[in-house]
C-alpha cells in the first residue's frame, strides 16, 4: 500500500462513518453560510482530520481567507485556493484533494443555521474528548504512576464531571407554561405543600379527616364548589386508627375504602415508625401503586425522623425540599398538620412550632383558630397563599364525630 493509501486508512479509523459527514457539513456550511461570523473563533483546520488530510486542507484554505480578509469566501474563491494548493501536490495527493474538493460542494447544507452552529459545537465537543481520552490513555501507559496525570487531562476535558460539579440548567423558552392546578380551590393546590397550623385541640386532625372524607366521595367542599372524586394517604401519630379515625371518617359520610392509612416501614422483618428523611421512596411507590392525589401528615414534627432540630433552617430544608419535590413529582396534594407555638406576640406564620422553614416549604398555609365571639365555633382561615389570592374564611364546629360549616367570613 502506498503512502497515500495509509494515510487514507489510518483516517478511516481513526473516525467513524458519520464524522465525515459532519466534517463536510461543518466545512461547507464556512462556505455556504455565515458560520464564521457567528462562530469565528470556532472554526480551527484541526478540527477536520489528521494533518494535511483533503478536508483539513480544504479547511486551512477556507480559514486563512477569512484570518486576511474577515470576510466569508465564495465558492468560487475557496474554488481557485483549493486548485492552488492542489498544484503543489503529488499527483495521488492531488487526485484525493479535488475529489474531497467535489464532495464538499455536493454537501446540501440545511437552511436553518441554528442546526450548523449546533452541529459544529457538537462536532467540537466530540473531537475534545476523543484527544482528551486519547491522551488520557496515553499517560494511563505509562503505569499506576500516572494516574493523577490522566486524571488531570480528564478533569480539562469534563468539568461537569464528580469532580468538577456543573449547573443543571434548562432554557425559560424551553418550558412550557402549565396552569396550577388544585385539590380545593384557592386552598389546596395539587403537586404542593400546604399546611394547616393552630393551637392544640381545636380539631386541626378533624378538619384534614373532613377534607379526605368529601374528597373520597366527590361530593362538595365546605364552600360548596366540587371536590374531585379520589383517594388518601394517611400518615396519623396522634389519633387511634380503629377508634377514632375510622368512626370519624363514617360520622363524615366517608368512604373508608378511598383512605389507606402508612403505618410503618417495615425492612429486615421488622416495622419502624416512617421517617420523612429515608422513606419517601416508600411513600412515592405507596401514592402510585393506590394512586392517591391526596397524602396528609398528621402531624408533620412526628416524621421528621432522628436527629433533626425543628429549629434549624438548613436541617428543615433538607427534609422539606425532597417532601416538596415528591409532591409535584406525584402531582399530589400534601398536606401536613402543625401546632402553633405559644408566643402569642407573633404573627401566625411565626408561630409555627420550629423554624421559619416550616412554612416558607408550603404554598399554602391555613389556620384554625377559636372564634372569639363563639368559643365552640372554629375559623378556617387562610393566612398564606402563594399561588392564588387569599380565599374566604371559614366557620365550622364540631357536634358528635362529624363537623359542620357553620358559613363564611
Amino acid at each position: 500500500m502506498d503512502t497515500l493509501g495509509m494515510e487514507q486508512a489510518s483516517e478511516q479509523q481513526q473516525a467513524p462513518e458519520w464524522a465525515d459527514g459532519l466534517q463536510r457539513l461543518v466545512v461547507a456550511s464556512a462556505i455556504y453560510t455565515d458560520l464564521l461570523t457567528q462562530l469565528p473563533g470556532a472554526f480551527t483546520p484541526e478540527l477536520f482530520g489528521r494533518a494535511q488530510s483533503p478536508r483539513q486542507r480544504i479547511a486551512k484554505a477556507i480559514a486563512k481567507y477569512w484570518e486576511q480578509y474577515r470576510a466569508r469566501p465564495t465558492e468560487e474563491i475557496v474554488d481557485q485556493l483549493v486548485r492552488a494548493e492542489a498544484e503543489k501536490l503529488p499527483e495521488a495527493q492531488r487526485g484525493a484533494l479535488m475529489q474531497e474538493w467535489s464532495y464538499t460542494m455536493d454537501t446540501e447544507v440545511p437552511a436553518d443555521p441554528a442546526f450548523i452552529y449546533n452541529e459544529l459545537r457538537t462536532w467540537i465537543e466530540y473531537r475534545k474528548l476523543e484527544q482528551g481520552l486519547i491522551s488520557a490513555a496515553t499517560a494511563l501507559a505509562k503505569g499506576p504512576a500516572a494516574i493523577l496525570e490522566a486524571r488531570a487531562v480528564l478533569d480539562k476535558i469534563a468539568p461537569t464531571s464528580a469532580a468538577a460539579p456543573g449547573a443543571v440548567a434548562i432554557n425559560l423558552g424551553n418550558v412550557a407554561p402549565e396552569s396550577i392546578e388544585w385539590l380545593w380551590v384557592g386552598r389546596i393546590p395539587l403537586g404542593n405543600v400546604t399546611i394547616f397550623i393552630g393551637d392544640p385541640g381545636l380539631g386541626k386532625s378533624k378538619l384534614t379527616l373532613d377534607v379526605a372524607s368529601r374528597h373520597s366521595r366527590g361530593s362538595r367542599w365546605a364552600d360548596g364548589t366540587s371536590a374531585p372524586l379520589g383517594r388518601t394517604v394517611l400518615l396519623t401519630s396522634e389519633d387511634n386508627i380503629a377508634n377514632t379515625v375510622r368512626p370519624r371518617v363514617d360520622a363524615m359520610g366517608g368512604d373508608a375504602k378511598q383512605i389507606t392509612i402508612l403505618q410503618a416501614i417495615r425492612g429486615d422483618d421488622k416495622e419502624r415508625p416512617f421517617d420523612l428523611q429515608s422513606d419517601l421512596p416508600a411513600l412515592e411507590r405507596l401514592i402510585n401503586n393506590v394512586d392517591a392525589n391526596l397524602v396528609i401528615i398528621d402531624p408533620l414534627s412526628a416524621y421528621l425522623g432522628k436527629g433533626v432540630d425543628s429549629h434549624n433552617d438548613a436541617e428543615l430544608r433538607r427534609v422539606l425540599g425532597p417532601l416538596a419535590a415528591l409532591a409535584e413529582r406525584t402531582r399530589t396534594a400534601v398536606v401536613c398538620v402543625m401546632h402553633l407555638n405559644k408566643d402569642q406576640q407573633k404573627k401566625a406564620l411565626y408561630r409555627g412550632q420550629g423554624s421559619i422553614a416550616f412554612m416558607a416549604a408550603a404554598r399554602s398555609v391555613l389556620g384554625v383558630v377559636e372564634d372569639k365571639n363563639n368559643p365552640d365555633r372554629r375559623l378556617f382561615v387562610p393566612i398564606k397563599s402563594n399561588l392564588s389570592k387569599k380565599s374566604a374564611t371559614l366557620a365550622f364546629t364540631h357536634s358528635g364525630q362529624g363537623l359542620y360549616v357553620g358559613g363564611q367570613g
